[in-house]
């Protein structure tokens, strides 16, 4: 920014005319004969100069070839609010508005990231510089917060090549210059010289010393200050860090504290202690109402013991007499538990636990090794090496094995036996005085007379018999020695009921 200067110039501002009616710039139009705005010199120069102030009322300069001064004098008088980058005691604040040099009085707000710990910087994108308190002193401490908003402030006077000057930062301590009057902020450092060797009495600043009776009696009641754990309301003057005494808990409630620890605390329900209390051990055998300890309890423990491990061997031979009259009974009744093996009738539909349906199946030996090893391959081989049958009782009526005695000799156990049939004594008869049809054991119809025929059962002629689908009755053609007569074999069957076969695995 800078002030027109080349020779055409003029060297004083020419006189500014009277105000005329306020209008706006136009590049005309020659369809209507509307004649464009003429810029005039006074308006030229009334924006010039209005620059050229902005940045003198900021402290600078106009400087030809500075094209930011405008920005840097509003960036110096509207005090910019930046986010702090940096670390604790080196604060970086970079200006929005990068410019050549700082102005007088340039004010920074920022907000911090960090608190300070003692004497520190600040970066406002020119370089580093001391940052003071309000004392043109380093900062000790505490003057700025994490969070806190801080306001710093050019000054070019303080310090070797000028400092910013922390005017205030929310959330932190005011550093304050040496007080010479009697109404201004004091600094640590002057109330310490100032007070430290002042008077220990109430006399020594003028006042009549109280009552030094080593046992005063006070009237009414005496309050003190409710105190914490760590510097409680009543102390005692010997304790260095005066953290050893009462304080007051809560309602009701008061503690005790040792060196700023809880020892114990007191209530109405009664006293609660911290830590590890201890109490003298009462004698052996005492059973009044004095409070025992650990000790006591264990030397009770050992007496105990012994009248404990007589009782204990005492009971062990009567737990042990009844375990072993238990585990004969139990084994009875495991030995009496059906075997694998063993075939049963069910009233149910399907097969309970641990047993198989007498069906024929093939089962496999890995998963059945107690029913293959009651029974091997007696119903079935599989296939030779991995599987094994079970009987097949479905629809079969059940018969002892023979085993010798001689009933019902040549039979192995497991093996088949087909049905007896009969033939009727109705039909034989010699001559022709028989005649047909003959109808003995026709008790069901269309009952099952083919799955019935007896084994191998021929015609007169020695041909295979093909009956009709009639009853139990099967009738047969035979020859006499006079004439062909008809015959009737018959299937006999029990009254019986179907339940279903099973055999445990």
């Amino acid at each position: 920014m800078y002030q027109i200067d080349n020779a055409t110039a003029a060297t004083t501002l020419p006189a500014i005319s009277n105000p005329g009616k306020p209008g706006f710039f136009t590049d005309g139009n020659p369809a209507t004969g509307q004649a464009p705005t003429i810029v005039p010199a006074e308006f030229l120069n009334t924006l010039m100069l209005e620059q050229c102030n902005v940045a003198v009322a900021a402290g600078l300069t106009p400087t030809k070839g500075a094209l930011n001064q405008m920005a840097q004098a509003i960036q110096i008088m509207a005090a910019p609010f930046v986010m702090d980058t940096g670390s604790a005691n080196a604060y970086v604040t970079p200006l929005p508005v990068v410019v050549q040099q700082r102005g007088e009085g340039q004010v920074i707000r920022f907000k911090a990231k960090t608190t300070n710990t003692g004497a520190s910087t600040l970066n406002d994108g020119l370089g580093v510089v001391p940052l003071v308190g309000g004392a043109h002193q380093p900062l000790q401490g505490g003057e700025i917060v994490a969070g806190g908003d801080a306001w710093a402030q050019w000054n070019s006077s303080v310090g070797a090549s000028g400092s910013y000057i922390l005017l205030e930062c929310t959330g932190g301590a005011l550093q304050v210059s040496a007080a010479t009057q009697s109404g201004h902020a004091i600094s640590i450092g002057q109330a310490d010289g100032r007070y430290a060797q002042k008077a220990t009495t109430l006399a020594g600043y003028g006042i009549t010393d109280a009552a030094t009776s080593a046992s005063p009696t006070f009237t009414g009641r005496v309050t003190v200050p409710e105190g914490t754990l760590t510097a409680p309301g009543i102390a005692f003057a010997n304790d260095v860090a005066l953290d050893t005494g009462f304080w007051h808990i809560a309602d009701g409630v008061v503690g005790v504290t040792c060196n700023g620890v809880e020892a114990a605390r007191f209530a109405q329900g009664g006293m609660q202690l911290a830590g590890a209390p201890t109490t003298p051990t009462p004698a052996a055998g005492n059973n009044s109402t004095q409070i025992s300890n650990t000790a006591f309890v264990q030397t009770a423990i050992n007496n105990l013991s012994a009248s404990v491990q007589t009782s204990i061997n005492g009971l062990s031979a009567s737990v042990q007499t009844s375990i072993n009259g238990l585990s004969a009974s139990v084994q009875t009744s495991i030995n009496g538990l059906p075997p694998s093996g063993m075939v049963a009738y069910f009233a149910m539909s399907t097969p309970p636990t641990g047993w198989v349906l007498c069906d024929g199946s093939l089962l496999k030996r890995s998963s059945y090794p107690s029913l293959f090893a009651a029974i091997g391959t007696t119903f079935g081989a599989g296939d030779g090496s991995t599987t094994f049958g079970v009987p097949d009782l479905r629809g079969e009526f059940v018969r002892g094995v023979d085993n010798g005695r001689g009933v019902d000799a040549g039979r192995a156990l497991g093996s088949s036996q087909s049905a007896t049939y009969l033939r009727t004594a109705a039909s034989d008869t010699r001559g022709s005085d028989a005649s047909g049809p003959w109808a003995v054991g026709t008790a069901y119809a269309n009952a099952d007379a083919t799955t019935l025929l007896p084994a191998g059962a021929k015609n007169a002629d020695g041909s295979a018999f093909t009956p009709p689908m009639e009853d139990n009755g099967i009738p047969v053609t035979g020859s006499t020695n006079e004439n062909p007569q008809g015959y009737q074999f018959i299937a006999t069957r029990p009254r019986n009921v179907a339940l279903l076969a099973c055999i445990k695995i």
